[in-house]
């Protein structure tokens, strides 16, 4: 793992977490410009964008609508709870294992303060997180709902978690039946014959072991360590399994890919070669899927990001 890397990209990030006056704080103008730095830095480090300037082009942000929702006063914003945020953020690493959910620190930075019954246009104008009664959605338009009495609760074990994964703490969605089902954590035992799910927490594997159901659930492998390469994710997004069954580092632009894979998440394997997906407004083939970089789709013949309305 790049851990020098990491370190000196981390230290930026922490640097960067400030207004333009050095103070503790980031004002809101800046807080857009702030947050995709920190959020691209993250994401050239952990392998998926070749620059920052990709990452930025080619990224459907939601910080614009935040922004807006301030300035209209359905949304409180604590630029202090910014600094918080993108210095935790900027403190994930690239391992499927290393901390994802969010900060507490990230939801104390734009808070909805729009009342039950009041006007609204996304969940992030509300008190209560959610927004219902729209003739249309975000980000494709801009049609007022109304804000909720509660959020939506995630759904327990044997809720439905279809279309969207809303699984409470300790289940996650079973995709093959579209239910949450509970989740067995880490180091404990589990069915590795099972045929529909392992049974286990993502991103915990089931292997084979001598526990009384005959597998463990354990962490995908790392870097050196085997792996099946026709169904296993390595932990780290650097990394990959190849034909050899082993965890190796990704490919580089340019090379042979002959196991047809192993390439940086921002490209993939063409005629045996890695090549690069193409970049925001750069030409495209609309016959070609996921040949657009990030969020960018082919739109004729042009890599474009989907539209978003900034509601007022």
């Amino acid at each position: 793992m790049p851990s020098v890397r990491l370190t000196v990209v981390v230290g930026l990030l922490l640097a960067s977490c400030r207004g333009g006056d050095g103070s503790s704080v980031i004002p809101l103008a800046e807080f857009t410009e702030q947050a995709q730095q920190a959020a691209c830095s993250r994401a050239v480090r952990c392998g998926w964008f070749p620059d920052i300037a990709s990452c930025k082009s080619s990224s459907t942000w939601k910080t614009g609508q935040l922004v807006a929702s301030t300035h209209a006063g359905r949304v409180r914003y604590d630029g202090k709870a910014a600094v918080d945020c993108l210095r935790s953020t900027a403190a994930f690493g690239c391992n499927l294992t290393d901390r994802t959910d969010q900060p507490p620190a990230c939801a104390k930075a734009f808070v909805g303060i729009v009342a039950t019954g009041g006007a609204c246009f996304v969940d992030d104008d509300c008190a209560s997180g959610s927004c219902s009664g729209r003739a249309c959605s975000p980000p494709a338009g801009c049609c007022a709902g109304t804000c909720d009495a509660e959020a939506p609760t995630r759904a327990p074990a044997g809720g439905g978690c279809y279309p969207r994964d809303t699984c409470s703490d300790g289940t996650y969605c079973d995709n093959s039946q579209g239910i949450c089902v509970t989740g067995i954590v880490m180091g404990q035992p589990c069915d590795p014959t099972s045929v529909r799910s392992t049974g286990c927490l993502p991103p915990a594997l089931c292997q084979p072991s001598d526990s009384p159901l005959g597998g463990t659930c354990v962490p995908p492998p790392a870097e050196g360590e085997p792996c099946d390469p026709a169904s296993t994710t390595c932990n780290s997004s650097l990394d990959y399994c190849d034909g050899g069954g082993r965890c190796v580092p990704k490919l580089a632009l340019g090379t042979a890919c002959p196991d047809g894979k192993g390439c940086p998440d921002y490209a993939f394997c063409a005629s045996g070669i890695c090549v690069s997906r193409t970049r925001a407004s750069d030409g495209c083939d609309d016959r070609a899927r996921d040949a657009c970089m990030g969020t960018l789709s082919c739109q004729a013949g042009t890599c474009t990001l989907p539209t978003q309305a900034i509601c007022p």
